[in-house]
């Protein structure tokens, strides 16, 4: 986990950027809706106890925000992966489009494109405006803290001061040759 988090920084980084340099109407994962009014969490959670805080924590959060949502009038609907989120939300009120259970350690790669092609298709349709991730971000053995980020639309960072000066990259295909296409085969080198 600690050796993948500088990676995963990167990677979120550079997306963030590209998106900043980008006029959001050149791709519709770019663009925020005008209004939005119906949101969808994917929720990480534990397939079994024993993990002390670890899911009560992260259920909690997600029962804020789910709160925090329908005071603003927002719909907001669940993707559960792993079974004490699952057996939780299954006794509340709020709909859920998937629950996945059992699959940490057999997950793969296309389980993820299919999940993500998912949300991608429904948010595309408009059957849902943002989606968000609720995950426990590990900072040591002992101390896991949910984490709550915003997947769709893809927002460049908010920066100040002299982070904010404009980054370049160098890509392949070339941003005006629909990148976002391409993504999987974009070479990225930052100057």
């Amino acid at each position: 986990m600690e050796n993948f988090g500088p990676y995963a920084r990167k990677f979120s980084e550079v997306l963030g950027n590209l998106a900043g340099q980008i006029n959001p109407d050149v791709h519709p994962l770019l663009s925020k809706r005008e209004k939005i009014s119906r949101v969808e969490l994917l929720h990480f959670t534990a397939d079994r106890g024993l993990c002390g805080s670890f899911n009560m924590n992260s259920i909690n959060k997600a029962e804020k925000w789910i709160k925090e949502q329908g005071t603003k009038g927002l719909d907001v609907r669940l993707t559960l992966v792993g079974k004490k989120g699952r057996d939780y939300f299954r006794r509340k009120t709020v709909p859920v489009t998937a629950a996945h259970t059992n699959i940490y350690g057999t997950a793969d790669i296309s389980f993820v494109n299919k999940m993500t092609a998912g949300f991608i298709q429904r948010f595309m349709a408009g059957e849902i405006d943002e989606v968000y991730v609720l995950f426990s971000r590990f900072l040591s053995m002992a101390r896991q803290e949910p984490t709550l980020l915003k997947l769709i639309p893809i927002e460049p960072p908010k920066q100040e001061g002299a982070e904010a000066a404009k980054v370049d990259y160098l890509m392949n295909p070339p941003r005006s040759n629909c990148w976002w296409t391409c993504f999987p085969s974009i070479s990225v080198c930052r100057f």
